[in-house]
């Protein structure tokens, strides 16, 4: 049998008695399996998903319970606003995994019909959201730190009204980036295609190749149908996620790295000085710590910015399973593993400064009891 449609090349591949022919070239999204292909990664989905929603909730229920304790109102503007971008993650990561569930085995089927659905366009919108602005509020927070250390005693400095501007601009801008991104693509599909997971990673090209089926019969007299190439062509499809995956986050995270070079380039020559040492460690400690937060999301972007480089380039043809192990263990692990890095680890230091202050009051306020009781 020979067909356009994939499927029924699944539906007939068990059956020896049939030859299954393509005529047409498979695309990169046709394959015979589920959503997620083995239990590993559907038991990973929820996992990080959960974790996603339940941590960052934790960590804005803290920052707004505590909000008056906190010194720094800016960094808790913009810590607020990045566990806002990981709960939307984990909100995508719920609806991916809860459609593996609902499709089960028979995936391949309705794989189509899934991408052009409207749940799968409001998980891509959640997910291309939440990603972005999570790059954005990062920026945000290394142009603070940069600022706070670099220049200490310089008049620029962002203040806590310019912080929620800044913030909101920045979530502004990224909603309309992803609305309009839903409304157009709409319209013109190819500009911006739907997986299966419903982001438009750019991590494969679409081919454009001819052929015909050349039917022979092998060594025991079997017929064989193969269908050969007799012209290759690629184009890059996606035009605007190689945009804005590519070029626009590898552009963020360049100056990123820059700014923190920089930033640690001034801490190692300001240690050694007096004046002002207590406060400078207080910055520099404050610094590390945002740049472990950026360093994780760094680890996470990076990788995907590679491998579309290279599949763009024609350098490597990657497997269409890699979605799913992408959006699963690389997409989403810096929004599971961000509160612990910027806020539980912090509640758990400001807890201990307070009992050390409340043990040194003890201590000071120790003699002057002894003396009144005397």
């Amino acid at each position: 049998m020979s067909t356009s449609d994939n499927r029924l090349c699944c539906l007939l591949k068990d059956n020896v008695n049939v030859t299954c022919a393509r005529t047409s070239p498979t695309g990169p999204l046709e394959t015979c399996s589920r959503l997620f292909p083995n239990l590993a990664l559907r038991i990973a989905g929820w996992f990080m998903g959960l974790l996603a929603l339940g941590g960052n909730g934790v960590v804005l229920f803290v920052r707004l319970r505590d909000r008056k304790e906190h010194t720094s109102k800016v960094q808790n503007t913009m810590i607020g606003s990045l566990a806002m971008a990981d709960i939307l993650m984990g909100l995508y990561m719920i609806i991916i995994t809860s459609a593996d569930v609902y499709y089960g085995g028979e995936f391949y089927l309705s794989a189509p019909q899934w991408r052009d659905s409207h749940m799968c366009r409001f998980a891509g919108f959640l997910g291309f959201l939440s990603s972005e602005a999570s790059v954005f509020t990062l920026t945000l927070i290394t142009v603070d730190r940069f600022i706070s250390i670099v220049f200490p005693f310089g008049k620029l400095k962002i203040q806590h009204k310019g912080s929620l501007i800044l913030v909101g601009l920045a979530w502004s801008f990224t909603i309309v980036l992803s609305l309009g991104l839903v409304i157009v693509t709409s319209y013109i599909p190819d500009i911006y295609g739907l997986s299966d997971v419903c982001l438009g990673l750019p991590l494969h090209v679409d081919p454009q190749d001819t052929g015909m089926l050349v039917i022979s019969r092998d060594l025991s007299n079997e017929l064989q149908v193969i269908y050969e190439n007799t012209n290759k062509s690629f184009r890059p499809p996606w035009l605007f996620s190689i945009i804005i995956f590519i070029g626009l986050n590898l552009v963020s995270f360049a100056f990123i790295l820059v700014c923190y070079i920089l930033i640690f380039i001034k801490a190692s020559r300001s240690s050694a000085k007096v004046r002002n040492s207590q406060s400078n460690k207080q910055e520099t400690k404050l610094a590390f710590r945002m740049a472990l937060l950026v360093a994780t999301d760094f680890a996470c972007w990076m990788p995907i910015i590679i491998m579309g480089i290279l599949s763009q380039t024609g350098a490597v043809t990657l497997d269409p399973s890699l979605y799913a192990w992408t959006v699963i263990l690389i997409v989403p692990i810096n929004s599971s593993i961000n509160p612990f890095l910027y806020t539980f680890i912090m509640y758990i230091d400001d807890r201990k400064k307070k009992k050390k202050r409340k043990s040194k009051d003890n201590q000071a306020n120790l003699p002057e009891v002894q003396t009144n009781a005397v």
